[in-house]
């Protein structure tokens, strides 16, 4: 490569451009388009030349002579600052997409004043507020105010007066409603703008039973938002639990007993038919009084949608009030009793069933099976050729059966006993003469006997 300073004249500047001998200087255009990029003219510093006769010169300064010119050094002064360069490229952009985004949403929620956007807020908001009143009529206790929030579909379920006497019921075994918040977690409100359904996480506070954690399920009908569904956890039973015990309690006041039955579950209907139950319940009738009030009292723990525990009044005119638990659990779609406390309806009618036993035995001249129905210790004391020997009549009277004193009654812990008129026919005349007796009864192992049968005092 050949040496440029060799040629006579200064070396070339690869940084200025070229002139025809005779043109003015010219200085070139930063912002002028051209195939190479364009560069202002520098001078570059005077560096002393070596002997181009020596090779491998070096310069004063102890450098080897290059075989190309010597670039002059960039300044270290900012490129921008000097005349004639090319203006400091931009500092790159902040990203303000969010920024955006959350100026958009202001925007929407205020434009024209609030028009539009607190239009769209309002929607959002209209089944919260649809939540909040209903919590507002609860704590009010304005329970007609709370039905007639209640979506079209709750109110074909439960009347009017069923829902003012279940909300009424919770508010005296769990306390009245004394406060009604939203969940505090993050999906506690769900909804969609155009969305036709919504929930809401609720808590509601009562002044018995504490906080209660459930979820409101709201409905749009007719732009209007409704309650259409409430957690059982949020009230601490099912509602069609309660409906029938309700039931229940409404036709046991009713006397109408087959209509009661209707409500037993499979579990206890297999203990007795619905003729045994209406006979029992008219027993009961004659016992204690006939029922005069049927009240909830209480909510057991852990009630689901499929089972649950209540507690139970029963007045009656005579014996005056027992409690007891109903337990009711889902059975082909519908809520019936699976289980119910025996002395909440009445006595046990054991003993009783064992003396008709007895009368019906005595009739029908089974004497060795009427002796059977007495105690062990009874059995020690009378042996059954006795028994028989006793009650078998001469030729031409017969047993006629039993009528017992149902108002004489008494059944407390493992005896009972109740006073019987025993009748006396005359098979030729058909004439009848009875004579009272009282019956006895101990519970002899697993099983009601009859203790003695003594002259009615």
């Amino acid at each position: 490569m050949s040496d440029p300073s060799a040629q006579g004249g200064s070396p070339t500047n690869p940084w200025s451009s070229p002139q025809q001998p005779g043109d003015p200087a010219q200085t070139p255009d930063p912002y002028q388009q051209s195939s190479q990029p364009s560069y202002p003219s520098y001078q570059p510093y005077p560096v002393p030349q070596p002997d181009p006769s020596l090779p491998g010169a070096t310069t004063p300064f102890g450098q080897t002579v290059p075989s190309q010119p010597i670039y002059p050094t960039m300044p270290s002064q900012p490129l921008a600052s000097m005349p004639g360069m090319l203006p400091p490229a931009p500092a790159p952009k902040k990203s303000r997409t969010g920024l955006w985004i959350a100026l958009a949403v202001v925007v929407v929620l205020l434009a024209a004043g609030g028009g539009g956007g607190l239009f769209a807020l309002n929607l959002y908001k209209a089944p919260g507020d649809a939540a909040i009143k209903y919590c507002d009529a609860l704590k009010g206790q304005n329970y007609d105010t709370a039905y007639s929030l209640l979506s079209s579909g709750l109110q074909a379920k439960y009347s009017k007066d069923q829902f003012r006497l279940g909300t009424k019921t919770l508010d005296v075994v769990e306390g009245p409603v004394t406060a009604c918040k939203q969940a505090t977690s993050s999906n506690a409100y769900q909804f969609s703008l155009g969305d036709s359904t919504a929930s809401v996480a609720a808590v509601l506070t009562r002044g018995q039973k504490g906080d209660l954690s459930g979820t409101l399920h709201l409905k749009n009908e007719g732009g209007t938002w409704k309650i259409d569904g409430i957690d059982t956890a949020l009230l601490g039973v099912n509602l069609d639990a309660l409906g029938t015990a309700f039931a229940f309690c409404a036709a046991l006041q009713a006397h109408d007993y087959p209509t009661a039955y209707g409500f037993v579950g499979s579990s206890l209907s297999a203990q007795g038919s619905q003729t045994e139950f209406t006979t029992a319940a008219a027993a009961w009738d004659q016992i204690d009084g006939a029922v005069t009030g049927c009240a909830l009292t209480g909510l057991g723990s852990d009630n689901s949608d499929t089972a649950a525990t209540l507690n139970v009044g029963v007045t009656r005119a005579k014996a005056g009030a027992r409690s007891g638990t109903i337990g009711l659990a889902v059975e082909g779609g519908a809520w019936k009793i699976s289980q119910l406390d025996s002395s909440l309806l009445g006595p046990d009618l054991a003993p009783l069933a064992v003396g008709s036993l007895l009368c019906a035995d005595l009739a029908a001249a089974k004497y060795a099976d009427a002796y059977a129905l007495f105690s062990s210790a009874f059995q020690l004391e009378v042996s059954q050729k006795l028994f028989i020997s006793t009650f078998t009549l001469p030729k031409g009277l017969q047993w006629g059966g039993c009528t017992p004193h149902l108002d004489t009654y008494k059944v407390s812990g493992s005896t009972a006993s109740y006073d019987a008129d025993l009748k006396l026919v005359g098979t030729a005349s058909g004439q009848s003469t009875s004579a009272g007796f009282t019956l006895n009864f101990i519970q002899d192992g697993s099983q009601w006997k009859i203790d003695s049968l003594e002259p009615a005092k």
